[in-house]
């Protein structure tokens, strides 16, 4: 299976009903035969600029990003799926490389 990084603006829904969006997410990822590794929460934002999706404007989101493992012949399916729920106002999705983490470059004192 390749890492992907999928990067989602939900809907700024509270409480109870971002919790149902995020379960309804993460299920459509999973039933595709995807391993989710992590979820981030980077928290409510105002978008950069208007944003329509589903017939409607939005101008404050949350944003998410998911860490999967998931074969490439389910990467359409899984796009698609993302983008036809109505609770996301846009999804990417990214492969990751195989780069390890690095630390920034720096001097060493001799």
């Amino acid at each position: 299976m390749v890492k992907y990084e999928i990067t989602a603006i939900f809907r700024a829904l509270a409480g109870k009903e971002m919790a149902a969006a995020l379960h309804r997410a993460c299920s459509t990822v999973l039933k595709q035969g995807a391993v989710l590794r992590s979820l981030t929460n980077l928290g409510e934002r105002q978008l950069p600029y208007r944003m329509k999706a589903h017939k409607e404007l939005f101008m404050n989101g949350r944003y998410m990003v998911f860490h999967l493992d998931a074969p490439p012949s389910m990467l359409d399916l899984i796009q698609n799926k993302m983008r036809s729920n109505s609770d996301i106002i846009r999804a990417s999705m990214f492969k990751q490389s195989n780069v390890a983490f690095e630390r920034p470059a720096y001097k060493k004192k001799h």
